[in-house]
């Protein structure tokens, strides 16, 4: 893999069923920090797709993945190297 492609991909992602949690790392003027995709995997005609649309249905795991990437984030950015993800 590139050094490119590494850094397009997500530093974490949480799986809860259909959703799908990203965190994605940041450079800003302050130093790293950490953004947050969410997306609705389903199987389409033609294959599988992602949507960021969710029904009532998706709404607890949407909680529940978000949830652990708050965690996650909150843990890293304890961490001594100031939420550097090597």
């Amino acid at each position: 893999m590139t050094e490119t492609s590494q850094a397009n991909q997500p530093v974490h992602k949480v799986k809860k069923g259909a959703v799908v949690a990203a965190v994605w790392q940041n450079q800003g003027s302050e130093g790293p920090f950490f953004s947050t995709t969410l997306a609705r995997v389903f199987k389409g005609k033609d294959g599988f797709r992602e949507t960021s649309s969710f029904g009532v249905r998706h709404l607890p795991l949407v909680k529940e993945a978000l949830s652990e990437v708050e965690s996650w984030i909150k843990a890293k950015e304890k961490a001594p190297s100031g939420g550097e993800v090597s």
